[in-house]
């Protein structure tokens, strides 16, 4: 179990491959940055992360100024008050996730809606920088 920002008791470069399915999503831009540093630093060099986020499939449920600020290619993130729970809803535009990892990840490869699930959300695999 951890709490809402790093670190992981875990050692440096001790994993091939992480995945966190429905998190980011959940997480406000503060938070996001921090957890991909954290990441970055107990995978592998070389090694893989595979996420999710809410894609163009969800601006259905944004409102007019979300989606505005969505379209802009800005991540939205609401109710941020109850960041880390299921209230809290983050939506990521493929450039700004783009954008967001650039710093620690390449993006390797990007499906829009190919995490089939409940619910279905765009998966990104990304390589350690």
């Amino acid at each position: 179990m951890t709490g809402l920002g790093p670190p992981l008791h875990c050692a440096d470069e001790q994993f091939d491959l992480i995945y966190a399915f429905s998190v980011f999503t959940h997480l406000g831009v503060v938070q996001q940055r921090a957890w991909l540093v954290e990441l970055r630093r107990i995978l592998c060099p070389r090694g893989f992360l595979v996420l999710s986020t809410h894609g163009d499939v969800y601006r259905q449920e944004l409102k007019p100024d979300q989606l505005t600020k969505y379209l802009a290619g800005e991540i939205v993130v609401t109710l941020s008050s109850k960041e880390g729970k299921n209230d809290c809803a983050t939506y990521h535009p493929p450039r700004a996730f783009r954008s967001l990892v650039a710093d620690t990840f390449d993006v390797i490869d990007f499906v829009p809606q190919g995490a089939q699930g409940n619910p279905v959300q765009d998966l990104w695999l990304c390589r350690r920088k």
